[in-house]
């Protein structure tokens, strides 16, 4: 029993190591080369009834042997009755060498020492015992056990055979780019030369079984990619790389100065860093509009700019990448641009090139940036006109100075003498101009034809003008400081009042005094003026043109308005507040008492709207006639006519009417209201129509009844006639 206990401890322990090697299910595929590494053996002797262990009858040794299919008997060596032996075979590298099913054999012999065998030693006991091996059927990295019965011993064996594991071969590290496919090459060896299965993980999430996959990276970054091979029998190696998916950014970007001067040279530069990690790239081809430039220690590319002598904007941009092999790009900034411009005046003058002496004249300049027609003002800088420091006036968009001179004189005005542009720091400038003003006065020469004139004639006088500035003739009217037509006798003096109507506005002058006599009158003449054609309420203004030798004393005008209407004097004015025609009458008389009249015709014009007035809004039922009335509305004069709208497509006309609506809905009702002088005004109401109520059919009820009374008779007809034929 002691022995049979220790039996069982063995296979606890066999079990245990099996599950130490974690034997693993084979997988698919073709088998190598495989090693039994080792063989175990123990034998036990029993007595003559297969009971307990009792030893051996003949105190000795006993030996274990075993024969391969490819290697004949290895002797465990002397064993005692309760010992026990290991094998190895290690002539063929590590155990026995199989490829597919073996066998081997087991052979005990029994050393004689009391002169059984002659000579005396080993002895065989028994018969050899086969012990067949499927393969690669049979597990592999853990014990098999067996017993065979010789006589009174039991044999007990097991052997171990023994699978290792496969060898991954190293991958590469790459720098690949994003989106675009990338290629994977892996291998690996097996010792017993298991064919191989292959897994990737390419650290994204994906897999793949090939062993030369190609995998897509859909975003940056740092991967790392782990390799597989496995046997058959499941045992496996591991290998790892690092891939980066990457791209180059164009993230940055540089200009010495957007906007600069015509024919200036400028700098541009663009800046480089990888996706995956935001560092500058050092030592990376850019192109820029095809040409190649190699970023600096700080990922910078930088070029000088062609002097462009036209006004324009010039763009860069990156047209092509290749940094460590890296050409996919992508760019977060805009592209860089340069505006080669200048300021451009494109608009000036003076408020009056020649002009009286001692006014004020405006000097005037627009000016603008001639790249995008943008204003240069007061924000933009500041200029000076003809050396003066101009002023911006944002009313009229322009820059100006405010100039005068007391004498006759020329005086040129550069536009401008100088300019500062605060904004872009512009220096060069186009269409400067000179502009001028001529300050001027007129000398004006009087003389009378005859100075000595009857009284209620024009006298006549000779006007000689010219420029003072040049000496030119004056092409103005003179205007005297006296009438030339008298009244009264008398002496009267002329000289210039003023002068107006020339070329150039000139209203300064210098003139001569000369005398001249009336010494008789005339008789007057009545002009009340032309007839006119007012709106009412609107002053009309009179005005006499009546003429007299002596002169007009006294200027009547009468008319009536409602009640008599008296106005004086030569140009009174009055307001008519009722339309219609009214005829004026004037007199006029002189200082002898002689009087003449003129009359005139007012047309007073009806210019006032009359009021409208539509009623209320009505709520109504459909097919149900409906009351309007404007008898409400009002005018100054008089309504002459009523239009309606009522809001279906129908019209109609009246201070009162009706219509009908046939279907419910809200309609807008409009009125329109005329008066004589076809002054109009509308007013509109709103009419609610409403469904007219529906209205039960009682006849209904009238035919049901009808109908379930004709079943009953029917009915009943039906039940006499069954019992009558029953009864006959």
């Amino acid at each position: 029993m002691r022995r049979l206990s220790f039996i069982l401890l063995l296979s606890v322990i066999a079990v245990s190591f099996f599950a130490l090697i974690g034997f693993t299910k084979p997988a698919q595929g073709e088998v190598g080369s495989h090693y039994i590494t080792a063989v175990y053996y123990q034998a036990y002797v029993h007595d003559d009834h297969d009971a307990d262990i009792v030893g051996i009858k003949n105190p000795g040794d006993w030996r274990f042997g075993l024969k391969s299919a490819v290697q004949d008997y290895t002797w465990t060596g002397e064993i005692s009755v309760d010992g026990a032996r290991m094998v190895d075979f290690p002539d063929r590298g590590w155990g026995w060498y199989i490829t597919g099913n073996t066998w081997f054999k087991c052979r005990a012999e029994e050393w004689d020492g009391a002169g059984v065998g002659s000579p005396l030693g080993w002895v065989d006991y028994g018969s050899d015992v086969t012990v067949n091996v499927a393969f690669p059927g049979t597990p592999v990295n853990t014990w098999h056990y067996g017993s065979f019965k010789q006589g009174d011993v039991t044999h007990y064996y097991g052997y171990y055979i023994h699978n290792l594991d496969p060898t991954a071969n190293p991958i590469n590290n790459q720098f690949v780019a994003v989106g675009v496919p990338v290629s994977f090459s892996g291998s690996g060896t097996d010792p017993e030369g298991d064919s191989l299965s292959y897994e990737w993980n390419f650290g994204d999430g994906t897999t793949s079984t090939e062993q030369t996959p190609t995998h897509i990276y859909t975003d940056v970054g740092t991967y790392t990619v782990s390799f597989r091979v496995k046997d058959y029998f499941g045992a496996y190696d591991y290998k790892y790389a690092t891939v980066t998916v990457t791209k180059v950014i164009i993230d940055q970007t540089f200009v010495s100065d957007t906007r600069c001067d015509v024919g200036s040279t400028q700098t541009v530069g663009f800046h480089a860093k990888w996706a995956h990690d935001n560092a500058s790239i050092v030592g990376g081809s850019i192109y820029v509009s095809g040409t190649e430039h190699v970023t600096n220690g700080t990922g910078w590319i930088s070029f000088n700019t062609t002097a462009y002598n036209t006004v324009g904007k010039r763009m860069w941009s990156v047209t092509g990448v290749n940094c460590n092999g890296i050409t996919l790009y992508g760019q977060n900034v805009t592209d860089p641009y340069i505006v080669w411009d200048q300021l451009e005046i494109y608009d000036y003058g003076v408020s009056d090139g020649r002009c009286d002496v001692g006014t004020a004249q405006t000097v005037w300049m627009k000016a603008r940036y001639d790249y995008d027609d943008e204003v240069f003002d007061d924000s933009k800088g500041y200029l000076s006109i003809g050396g003066i420091a101009a002023t911006w006036d944002a009313g009229n968009g322009y820059w100006y100075i405010t100039v005068s001179k007391n004498t006759v004189t020329k005086v040129d005005y550069p536009s401008p003498s100088r300019f500062t542009d605060t904004t872009y720091a512009l220096a060069t400038i186009t269409g400067s101009v000179t502009q001028s003003i001529i300050w001027d006065k007129v000398t004006v020469t009087l003389s009378a034809v005859d100075d000595t004139v009857e009284v209620g004639s024009t006298a006549s006088v000779t006007q000689t003008a010219v420029y003072q500035y040049d000496g030119t003739d004056f092409d103005g009217t003179i205007t005297l400081n006296d009438t030339l037509t008298k009244s009264t006798v008398g002496t009267y003096y002329y000289t210039t009042q003023s002068i107006s109507g020339d070329t150039y506005g000139i209203t300064k002058f210098e003139s001569n005094t000369i005398p001249i006599t009336f010494v008789d009158t005339t008789a007057p003449m009545a002009n009340a003026g032309p007839d006119q054609t007012v709106n009412e309420d609107t002053a009309v203004a009179f005005s006499s043109t009546s003429t007299d030798a002596v002169g007009i004393i006294s200027h009547t005008w009468t008319f009536t308005d409602v009640t008599p209407q008296t106005l004086t004097g030569i140009n009174p004015t009055y307001t008519f507040a009722t339309p219609g025609t009214y005829t004026v009458t004037l007199t006029v008389a002189d200082a002898a008492g002689n009087h003449a009249t003129d009359t005139i015709v007012i047309t007073v014009l009806d210019i006032t709207k009359p009021v409208a007035n539509a009623g209320s809004d009505q709520t109504v039922t459909a097919d149900t006639s409906v009351s309007f009335d404007a008898s409400n509305s009002t005018d100054n004069m008089a309504i002459v006519s009523y239009e309606w709208d009522f809001g279906d497509g129908t019209t109609g006309t009246g201070k009162t009417t009706t219509h009908t609506y046939t279907e419910p809905g809200t309609y807008n009702v409009t009125l329109t209201v005329k008066d004589a002088a076809d002054n109009s005004k509308t007013d509109s109401i709103t009419i609610t129509v409403e469904a007219a109520p529906t209205v039960f059919p009682w006849w209904v009820l009238g035919v049901v009844g009808a109908v379930i009374a004709a079943g009953i008779v029917v009915t009943m007809l039906l039940l006499w006639r069954r019992k009558a034929s029953k009864g006959s």
